[in-house]
C-alpha cells in the first residue's frame, strides 16, 4: 500500500479548514487520520518521517488532539452548567412570581375590606361597668378620663409629635398610671397602640375624602398624622390594616 507523501499536508490543511469553521467532529477526524498517517509513513518510509517530523510533529500532534478532546469536554460541561443555571433563574422568577401574585391578592382583599369599615364604621361609646372589673379605679375618674380622651380624639390632638403618656396624664389633671389603666381597660390597647391607631384611623380618612394628601410622599404624609419618620408611619399601617401606605394610596388613585 503506497501513501502519498502529500497526504499529511492535507490532512493538515482539513484539520486547520475544519478548526475555521468550528466544526470540531471533522477537526478531530482528520487529526486522527493525520496522526495514522505520520505513524505508517514513520515505520515505512525513514525519508518521508525526516521531512514530517519537522513539520508535523506527533507529539504536537497528539497534544492538539487531547486539547480537542479536552476543549469538547469543557463546552459540554459548560453548557449543562449554563442550563442548570437557567433552569434554577427560571424556577425562581416562577416562585417569585406565584408570591407576588398571591401578596397583591391578598393586599386587595384587605383594601377592600378596608373600604367597606370605612362606611359602615361606628364607634361604640365605652362601659365604666362596675369597680371589680375597672382594676381598682373608680367609676367617676374612669368616667373622666373617658371625656378627655373623647375631646383629646374629637380635637385631633393626637396629632402632635410629642405626646407623651405623663404630658397628657398632666393635662387631664390625673396621673399616667390611671391614665394608662383607663386606655387598656376601655381601648384594648396600650398608650402607644392607642396613639398610633388614632393617627392611622385619621389620615385613613383624610387620604379618602381630602386628594391634595394623594399627591403627597409617604413621608410627607406620616408627618400630617403626627409620625416622625415614614417607617415607624408605614409599620403602624400595617399592623393596624395588613396593607401598606403606598399600596392604600396607589388604589385610592387607581
Amino acid at each position: 500500500h503506497v501513501l502519498n507523501p502529500e497526504l499529511p499536508l492535507v490532512y493538515d490543511k482539513l484539520v486547520s479548514y475544519y478548526r475555521n469553521k468550528n466544526n470540531d467532529q471533522k477537526q478531530l477526524e482528520y487529526l486522527y487520520k493525520l496522526i495514522r498517517v505520520e505513524r505508517i509513513i514513520d515505520v515505512k518510509k525513514s525519508n518521508i518521517k525526516n521531512k514530517t517530523e519537522k513539520e508535523y510533529h506527533i507529539p504536537k500532534l497528539l497534544e492538539d488532539k487531547e486539547d480537542q478532546i479536552a476543549d469538547l469536554y469543557k463546552r459540554n460541561k459548560n453548557s449543562k452548567i449554563l442550563i442548570w443555571i437557567a433552569v434554577f433563574v427560571v424556577s425562581l422568577m416562577v416562585l417569585f412570581s406565584g408570591y407576588y401574585f398571591q401578596r397583591q391578592k391578598k393586599f386587595k382583599k384587605r383594601f377592600e375590606d378596608l373600604i367597606a369599615l370605612q362606611e359602615k364604621q361606628t364607634k361604640k361609646p365605652p362601659t365604666t361597668d362596675n369597680e371589680e372589673t375597672n382594676n381598682g379605679i373608680s367609676i367617676e375618674i374612669i368616667e373622666d378620663i373617658l371625656t378627655k380622651l373623647s375631646e383629646f380624639e374629637l380635637k385631633n390632638k393626637f396629632l402632635s409629635y410629642d405626646i407623651s403618656l405623663i404630658d397628657l396624664a398632666k393635662q387631664f389633671g390625673t396621673n399616667s398610671t390611671y391614665l394608662s389603666k383607663v386606655i387598656n381597660l376601655k381601648k384594648d390597647k396600650n398608650f402607644s397602640q392607642y396613639l398610633n391607631d388614632l393617627r392611622i384611623e385619621y389620615i385613613v380618612n383624610e387620604l379618602k375624602v381630602n386628594k391634595k394628601y394623594r399627591n403627597y410622599t409617604i413621608k410627607a404624609i406620616a408627618n400630617e398624622c403626627g409620625f416622625k419618620n415614614s417607617e415607624s408611619f408605614s409599620k403602624a399601617f400595617y399592623k393596624k390594616y395588613g396593607i401598606y401606605p403606598s399600596y392604600y394610596l396607589k388604589n385610592l388613585k387607581g
